[in-house]
């Protein structure tokens, strides 16, 4: 039987902002509170990483990939920098991911650029489809016109971006 006393400590812990021992072990490095927010639940699975391996498709990949690839999202990119992956989808039948560059924009890059560091899904991810390819990705991702208002800096887009970008980033 439990005490009252350790619901009170609990609480009065809560309410201090110190963590638990099981909470401790869950905090991510160089949080020092604990708060919903900052304490993953023990279910939640990391997003998925890749890290960028190389900047250009080779002739064999190009001549097997059904869309002429614009090459200057390609050099958003930096070799060896390892990257959250938003979403997984197909594009005219190549797998891709979806990366956020450096100067912030949401890349759809063919996934023969990258080696899966951690390939456990994002828990933020679900099953869509678009144009009629398949996707993993974030209910937020599928908002009509979300991408195109993303790309041109529409800041309530930017902002939700944001939220999403923090959560799956601390997962």
């Amino acid at each position: 039987m439990r005490s009252s006393l350790g619901q009170a400590g609990r609480r009065l812990r809560r309410t201090r902002g110190e963590c638990s021992p099981k909470e401790r072990r869950l905090r991510p490095i160089g949080r020092e509170r604990c708060d919903a927010a900052s304490v993953r639940a023990p279910h939640q699975a990391p997003a998925m990483k890749v890290r960028c391996k190389r900047l250009e498709l080779t002739a064999e990949e190009r001549a097997r990939v059904d869309r002429p690839w614009s090459e200057a999202n390609f050099e958003m990119l930096a070799i060896d920098r390892t990257y959250v992956a938003y979403a997984l989808a197909t594009v005219r039948g190549t797998p891709c991911v979806r990366v956020r560059s450096d100067s912030g924009y949401l890349l759809t890059i063919p996934i023969q650029l990258f080696e899966v560091v951690d390939p456990r899904p994002s828990s933020f991810w679900e099953v869509g489809f678009d144009d009629g390819e398949l996707e993993l990705r974030p209910p937020l991702l599928a908002t009509p016109f979300f991408l195109d208002d993303l790309g041109e800096r529409v800041p309530e887009v930017v902002a939700a971006f944001e939220q999403l970008q923090l959560k799956m980033e601390a997962e």
